[in-house]
């Protein structure tokens, strides 16, 4: 797998890389031969005039300037006349051909009715390059017709400007081959350049994509090895997840996972060390009066039947809890949603427990005001009954447990998770013992109990509050408690109102 993903990395990136380099090289070299022509145009198109005087000069002695000392002549007239000392003077005959020039390096290649194209050798080097000018040239007449025409031609350095591409020079007279131009040799140099360049870009890009995949490699490794060791049952894996890239993202996510997969294995196993203790108390007192009754030393009378029939329902109640429980929890409990009285409903659960409280005082909402909500009637019993039966299990003789319904928007921020004005909150309060700080998260889980020794005459088996939170998500509302310890608790229960018509 880490081959595969690496050689997957590199071949998408390193192809990318080299066609961007190339690309650009050849858009390189297609600018470069454009501005080379330009420059070679630019060399090639030599327009200086001649003064008239210099033209009528050489009218008046065209008989001498095309003779033996022509070359002096033409010398002589450019000396006086040309203002321009870096070049060289062309005389040409009424048929265009070269009869004179100052420069004796120069031959006539080509005329036309833009001007004529003159070739230089020069040698640079030890080797001999072809330079070529195309230039304009201006007419010598005499008697009103014309005798010849006159040029001027770069000399010197200028001249190594107007290279033509297709020109060859000669190298050597010993072997005669030819040479390329400045243009084709400054051409070539670019191409050398640029195909160094595009191998030097794609071993960098090579290198490159291989030390970028190997990290990435590394830390997907570490992801599937913590996969691995999480699915062989260490759940306390954990991987690296620095970063803030997505690989850091999923590392943090695979942590998380391990964590909450952590949480629920200590949480099983909580359950059934829970669930175990849960079952053995009734079940030994069960067989501990069965077998009394056995051996003789317990009479089979009423008491040891009432005995027996309160511990077996005290089983039955767990099981039938426990059943609702995951029912709840898995969302498969089936809920049927009505428009239902809650002042109706809290009256009529606070009346059914009062008669198993005769030492408290019992404050119910006064009858006459309705305030429906959408609830399950008889779950929306059963959890005022759980919650009743929580407070009066921690309220000690003397003290008032009380219930309270009201629209959410006169409860305080701490009890609302839901809109207020759209929803009825139902509270159950005590004057108990309340409950410590440290123990409120935690009073929502199943078989968590305050007290530590789990003696019932202080509570139920833990499961009432675990079961009132699934009943009310279920029905599409939310539970809270505020608790002060020493001073009692407050249940809330948030419910969607149901609409009046």
């Amino acid at each position: 797998m880490r081959a595969s993903l690496r050689l997957r990395i590199f071949a998408i990136s390193w192809p990318l890389v080299v066609l961007a380099t190339v690309w650009v090289a050849l858009r390189v070299e297609l600018w470069s031969r454009v501005e080379l022509t330009r420059e070679l145009q630019e060399g090639e198109s030599v327009a200086v005039q001649l003064a008239d005087s210099a033209v009528a000069d050489i009218a008046s002695e065209w008989t001498d300037m095309i003779g033996p000392n022509g070359n002096v002549r033409l010398g002589d007239i450019a000396t006086r006349h040309s203002a321009q000392p870096t070049m060289a003077l062309v005389l040409l005959d009424s048929a265009r051909s070269l009869r004179a020039s100052t420069d004796s390096t120069l031959s006539l290649l080509a005329a036309d009715a833009q001007g004529v194209t003159l070739q230089r050798l020069r040698t640079s080097g030890g080797e001999v390059f072809e330079d070529r000018f195309k230039v304009g040239t201006q007419m010598i007449r005499s008697a009103g017709r014309v005798i010849g025409e006159v040029a001027l031609v770069p000399v010197g350095a200028d001249a190594e400007r107007g290279a033509s591409e297709d020109a060859a020079g000669l190298s050597g007279a010993s072997d005669g081959e030819l040479n390329p131009t400045p243009l084709a040799a400054s051409r070539a140099a670019l191409r050398r350049t640029l195909l160094r360049a595009v191998i030097a870009a794609s071993i960098v890009a090579a290198l490159a994509s291989l030390l970028v995949a190997a990290p990435l490699v590394g830390r997907v490794r570490a992801l599937a090895n913590g996969a691995d060791a999480v699915a062989h049952g260490a759940l306390h894996t954990r991987v690296d997840a620095h970063g803030r890239d997505e690989l850091a993202e999923l590392a943090r996510s695979f942590n998380h996972m391990a964590g909450a997969l952590e949480q629920a294995d200590q949480h099983k196993r909580t359950l059934i060390t829970d669930v175990a203790h849960e079952l053995r108390t009734p079940l030994t007192n069960i067989i501990g009066s069965l077998e009394a009754m056995q051996d003789g030393l317990r009479p089979v009378d009423e008491g040891a039947l009432q005995t027996l029939h309160r511990e077996a329902s005290l089983l039955a109640t767990l099981i039938e809890e426990l059943q609702e429980l995951s029912l709840a929890e898995s969302g498969q409990l089936s809920l049927h949603i009505d428009r239902v009285d809650a002042v109706a409903a809290a009256r009529e659960a606070g009346h059914a427990m009062q008669d198993s409280a005769p030492a408290l005082r019992f404050d119910l909402p006064t009858a006459g005001t309705a305030l429906h909500v959408r609830a399950d009637p008889r779950r929306l019993a059963q959890v005022l009954r759980n919650l009743l039966q929580n407070a009066i299990a921690h309220t000690p003789p003397g003290g008032t447990v009380s219930m309270r319904v009201s629209h959410n928007a006169d409860s305080t921020s701490a009890l609302s998770d839901v809109q207020r004005e759209s929803c009825v909150r139902i509270e159950v309060s005590d004057t108990g013992r309340g409950i410590p700080a440290e123990h409120l998260p935690l009073i929502w889980e199943r078989f968590h109990r305050v007290d530590a020794s789990r003696d019932r005459s202080r509570g139920g088996m833990g499961l009432g509050l675990a079961l009132v939170r699934q009943l009310v998500s279920g029905m599409g509302g939310s539970v809270h408690v505020v608790s002060t310890e020493g001073a009692g608790s407050t249940f809330a229960v948030v419910l969607p109102a149901a609409a009046e018509a």
